[in-house]
This record gives C-alpha cells, sequence and structure tokens, in this order.
C-alpha cells in the first residue's frame, strides 16, 4: 500500500531542498574525513618507513662491528652508527657485552659518553655530575678484561636506568633526540 501518489509527490517537494542540504553536507563530511584518514594513513607509513630504514641500518652495522673490527667494513658501519646517532644507542648498548672485541666497546662506550655530553649540553641529564661519572666508563686500548667488565656493567646500569633520556623511539626523524 503504497498511498495516494499526490499526496506523496507533495511531501518530497517539501523535504527535497533540506534532504538536498543535508547530502551536500554529509558529502563536504565524507571528503573531510577521507582528507584527514589519508593524512594519518601518510605519517603512519611515513614514519613506518623511516623507523625500518634506520632499523636495518643499524642492525647491519652493529653486527659488522662486533664481527670486522679493524676493517674497512667496519670503518663504513661506524660511520653509519655515527650518521644515526641517538637511534643507534639501543641498539649499541642492547649487543655490549664484556667480552667482545674491544674496538666495539671503545666505540660504545665513546658513543654513550657522547650522548651523555649533549644531554648535559641541554640541560636534560638529572643529575649534572653523571658527566664526570661517565668520563670514567669509556674503555681504553689499555684496560684490562676486569675494567673492562666493570665500565660494561657501569654503562649497561646506566642505560637500564636513563636510556629513555637519550633515545625515544618514536622520534626516528632525528639523531639528536632531546627529551
Amino acid at each position: 500500500m503504497r498511498g495516494d501518489a499526490a499526496v506523496v509527490a507533495g511531501a518530497r517537494e517539501g523535504i527535497s531542498s533540506d534532504l538536498a542540504g543535508l547530502v551536500i553536507e554529509v558529502q563536504d563530511m565524507k571528503t573531510a574525513v577521507r582528507w584527514i584518514v589519508s593524512a594519518v594513513v601518510l605519517a603512519v607509513a611515513s614514519w613506518t618507513v623511516t623507523y625500518l630504514f634506520w632499523h636495518i641500518r643499524i642492525v647491519g652495522a652493529v653486527r659488522t662491528l662486533e664481527s670486522k673490527a679493524g676493517t674497512p667494513a667496519a670503518e663504513e658501519a661506524a660511520d653509519i652508527v655515527d650518521s644515526a646517532g641517538c637511534r643507534a644507542l639501543p641498539y649499541l648498548l642492547g649487543a655490549l657485552d664484556y667480552q667482545q672485541n674491544q674496538p666495539f666497546q671503545i666505540l660504545v662506550s665513546k658513543s654513550l659518553f657522547s650522548s651523555i655530553e649533549f644531554l648535559a649540553s641541554q640541560s636534560a641529564l638529572p643529575d649534572p655530575a653523571l658527566v664526570e661519572r661517565a668520563r670514567a666508563w669509556i674503555i681504553l686500548p689499555e684496560d684490562g678484561a676486569p675494567e673492562i667488565r666493570a665500565k660494561c656493567d657501569a654503562l649497561l646500569a646506566y642505560w637500564r636506568e636513563h636510556g629513555r633520556l637519550h633515545h625515544k623511539t618514536s622520534r626516528v626523524w632525528t639523531s639528536k633526540c632531546v627529551p
């Protein structure tokens, strides 16, 4: 039972301008939502690609530094770690072990100390005296096994407590992470 065609036609005419306005508003909202969703998807994709780019480069560089110290490949890997800046610190400290080759240990200790100095210059350390304590953690070529082990333990203890100050994973776009 559809009812009288004249009654229905009259009802359509009265609503059509209101309905047309709603249709235009809904289309405008859909367009705005599409742009917003596109921008979010682009931002997430850009962050993910940047993260993966640096992750792959840093992991490869750390593996090279661990196994091929003193070779031209290790020099290139050290350059990658330097260009990665604070992004490399979690990987370097995650790989640090007192039984590894000494050139790798020296690089890790100097990298972390450099980052500590940078944070101190930005007044971002909880205790300014950390810089002087960290200077004693730098592994030197003349250090013996007991000294290296103690310094590795100190570096790792510092990293567990203060690593979040040096790098936040969400900041993949910068090599100078400042809290």
